[in-house]
C-alpha cells in the first residue's frame, strides 16, 4: 500500500520518509514529495 500513495499536491509517487507526526496523530509516518517538496502523511 505504501508504494501506491501519491502526493496530494502534484500526484507523483516519488517520496522520501520525513519523520513522524506528534500530538493527535502520534506515530504516523510523514513523507516528503521528491517532485514538489510537499509534506504529507500516509493513509
Amino acid at each position: 500500500m505504501e508504494n501506491k500513495m501519491k502526493c496530494p499536491k502534484c500526484g507523483q509517487k516519488e517520496k522520501v520518509k520525513n519523520g513522524f507526526m506528534n500530538g493527535f496523530m502520534r506515530g504516523r509516518q510523514k513523507y516528503k514529495c521528491k517532485n514538489c517538496g510537499c509534506n504529507y502523511t500516509g493513509g
